[in-house]
């Protein structure tokens, strides 16, 4: 795929995603009922517990973003990038994968494609933002 078209496609979900209101997750609305942040915190705790056993964190926003700061451990590859650098993911695609980026838009499109190149077991932990509040990180 081009990078005119990566761009282009990343534009179009991420007008989709305003379109629909969908933020990935990591903002709030007054509408946000405890449940809902309850639900929320559940993705963070689930996805720190497979991080903790020894996921593969991968942090799929820019080089500049992950320079300015990143959750311990992770690999920088940028969604738009996912395929070019296989060699960083491993070849084992039973291996417990979690993806995040600011909001969750960028981190989906790095899940669809992971599941397209065959890896089976990738979780959106969506925001990094959220993740580092919930385990207290630092960038």
């Amino acid at each position: 795929m081009s990078r005119a078209r990566a761009y282009r496609l990343a534009a179009a979900v991420a007008v989709l995603a305003v379109a629909l209101g969908c933020d990935g997750g990591g903002g709030k609305t007054n509408s946000d009922t405890g449940a809902d942040a309850a639900a929320q915190l559940s993705v963070e705790a689930r996805a720190w517990q497979l991080i903790d056993n020894g996921a593969l964190l991968l942090d799929v926003r820019s080089p500049g973003e992950y320079a300015a700061g990143h959750l311990p451990g992770a690999v920088n590859v940028p969604f738009n990038e996912v395929e070019r650098h296989k060699e960083k993911l491993g070849g084992d695609t039973d291996r417990e994968i979690v993806v995040y980026c600011a909001v969750g838009a960028r981190a989906s499109a790095a899940q669809r494609t992971l599941a397209r190149m065959g890896y089976k077991r990738v979780f959106n932990a969506k925001s990094f933002q959220r993740m580092m509040e919930t385990r207290g990180a630092s960038p």
